[in-house]
């Protein structure tokens, strides 16, 4: 609910950004709260998931759009 609200994604030229917003209990859904370490609750780790996920992804992007540049250079 109130959590998925704040979420939000910034993006401007080549670089984007994904935030929750600054939500008081963020950190601890993400697993990075010193309260993760008393409790069983380990996070969800959406964010580092999805940045490891996002990492996969644009190499394979990226790599194909240089060599489209390349071709159009050279042409």
């Amino acid at each position: 609910g109130n959590y998925r609200r704040n979420i939000s994604i910034k993006v401007k030229n080549l670089s984007g950004l994904i935030t929750d917003g600054g939500v008081v209990y963020g950190p601890w859904l993400e697993g990075i709260s010193s309260r993760n370490q008393s409790t069983r609750f380990k996070g969800y780790a959406t964010f580092r998931r999805t940045n490891e996920w996002l990492k996969e992804r644009s190499k394979p992007v990226f790599q194909g759009h240089v060599k489209r540049w390349v071709r159009r250079m050279n042409a």
